[in-house]
């Protein structure tokens, strides 16, 4: 394990590592989420129609 002041490697080959992208579609539950928590509009709103 390599100290706080070596450099790791990074290497995007995915071999041996969980990798997890949000795409700015993705984004957009977390962002409304955030939202409704802050308050501005009821949380319950969240709760909509379902899609068949």
């Amino acid at each position: 394990m390599p100290s706080r002041t070596e450099k790791r490697n990074f290497d995007v080959d995915g071999m041996g590592e969980d990798l997890s992208f949000l795409s700015n579609g993705h984004i957009s539950l977390v962002f409304y989420s955030v939202l409704a928590r802050a308050g501005y509009f009821p949380v319950k709103e969240l709760n909509g129609s379902v899609l068949n």
